[in-house]
C-alpha cells in the first residue's frame, strides 16, 4: 500500500494533490451556493387557511411590511368597466377595513396598466400613497391563488373564480386584522 510506505501521503509525496484539493473546494463552493440559492428562495406556508410564500415567517415580514403609520395599497386594474375591476375592489376594501378596524389608514389606488392614456393609467394618486409610488399591498389577478411576501410588498394573487367567494375575502381581512393587531 502506498500510504504505509510513505506515511499516508500521496503519490507526489503531498498530503493530498492539488486535484483532488481543487475537487474538494469546487464541490464546498457548489453546497454553500446551493445552501444560500435554496435559503433565499420562498417556501409556502399556511396561514390562517390562506397560501402565503415567503422567505421567512410571514407575520414577521408583513408586521415589517406594515410598520407605516399609512400603508398604500395598490390595485392592478384593467381599463374601461371591466368586471374584474369589481372583484379587486371588493378584495381591495376588505384589506382595507382591516387598516380601519385596528384603528390605521390604509391609502388605497389603481394601477392600468392597459390604459390608453396616461391620465388613466394611475387613479387615486394621493400625498398619502406616495402619488402612487409607495405602496406596501399589491392586489393583483393571478393564477397562484396566493399571497407573496417579497421586495418588502405583500402581494394578494388570486383568480376571479376565487376572489369572487367571499370567505377568501374574510380570510384576507382576518390575516391582515391579525398581523396589523400584533403590531
Amino acid at each position: 500500500m502506498a500510504s504505509s510506505k510513505n506515511g499516508g501521503k500521496g503519490a507526489g509525496g503531498e498530503w493530498i494533490s492539488t486535484e483532488n484539493a481543487l475537487l474538494a473546494l469546487a464541490a464546498c463552493l457548489v453546497f454553500v451556493a446551493s445552501f444560500y440559492y435554496f435559503l433565499g428562495q420562498p417556501r409556502e406556508h399556511d396561514v390562517r387557511g390562506l397560501r402565503v410564500l415567503s422567505t421567512g415567517d410571514p407575520y414577521t415580514e408583513m408586521k415589517a411590511i406594515l410598520g407605516e403609520k399609512v400603508t398604500a395599497i395598490k390595485a392592478v386594474a384593467y381599463p374601461g368597466e371591466d368586471e374584474r375591476n369589481s372583484y379587486l375592489t371588493l378584495v381591495t376594501a376588505e384589506i382595507a377595513s382591516a387598516f380601519t378596524a385596528t384603528g390605521r389608514n390604509a391609502s388605497i389606488f389603481a394601477y392600468v396598466p392597459d390604459a390608453k392614456n396616461a391620465s388613466e393609467m394611475l387613479i387615486g394618486c394621493l400625498p398619502e400613497n406616495g402619488y402612487c409610488t409607495s405602496e406596501r399591498v399589491v392586489v393583483q389577478l393571478d393564477g397562484c391563488n396566493c399571497m407573496r411576501i417579497e421586495g418588502g410588498k405583500i402581494y394578494v394573487l388570486y383568480d376571479v373564480e376565487k376572489i369572487k367567494d367571499p370567505r377568501l375575502r374574510t380570510q384576507l381581512r382576518g390575516v391582515f386584522g391579525g398581523v396589523l393587531q400584533a403590531g
